[in-house]
């Protein structure tokens, strides 16, 4: 039905292998093709092979289904690579309400404590891009999910689904829901 599509869509944003291996490329120093790049790099970032890995997440709010199943997914990620020998924390924190300023806060301060990775979901793609430069600047990588910034603020984006993707899971709900013949 209908309202089981994004519920759906909270399973999929779980996969902990799509995390893990985001994780994995963007926090261990792995350099991607230029031809198929187009995101920024940290400056000078940080050896840690064998050192425990600290990542602030920080979405555009906490407190709703979406971004709460995101927290999940990013937490079981990072426990699936403790497992495997790579240790990470991960903390997910952000602002209660969607306030581009605020999240920058949150995210300012989360590169002062020194941590080794940040993602966000982007309140709004321009005026985040320049504290996520500043991580970059400070050796600190970069990863994005749900909605994008300005592609030089961020090593990578995790994009969930493409636009005809959910176009299409959209409206085959909707055809199950009414049929074949349904009047639109």
């Amino acid at each position: 039905t209908m309202q089981n599509a994004p519920h759906k869509i909270h399973r999929r944003l779980k996969s902990r292998l799509g995390i893990a291996v985001a994780l994995s490329l963007a926090f261990l120093d792995y350099a991607p093709a230029a031809d198929s790049y187009d995101g920024g790099q940290p400056v000078n970032s940080k050896d840690l092979k064998g050192k425990k890995v600290v990542i602030a997440d920080v979405p555009k709010v906490i407190g709703i289904g979406y971004f709460d199943a995101t927290s999940k997914g990013i937490a079981a990620g990072a426990e699936d690579l403790t497992k495997s020998g790579v240790e990470f924390e991960v903390t997910s924190d952000a602002p209660t309400e969607a306030d581009i300023g605020k999240q920058i806060e949150f995210l300012d301060n989360a590169i002062s404590r020194g941590v080794d990775g940040l993602m966000f979901a982007a309140n709004d793609p321009v005026a985040i891009s320049p504290v996520l430069r500043k991580a970059l600047k400070a050796g600190i990588p970069v990863i994005g999910y749900d909605a994008d910034s300005e592609p030089d603020a961020r090593c990578w984006f995790v994009q969930q689904a493409t636009p005809d993707g959910v176009a299409k899971a959209l409206i085959d709900s909707l055809v199950a829901e009414i049929g074949k013949e349904g009047d639109f």
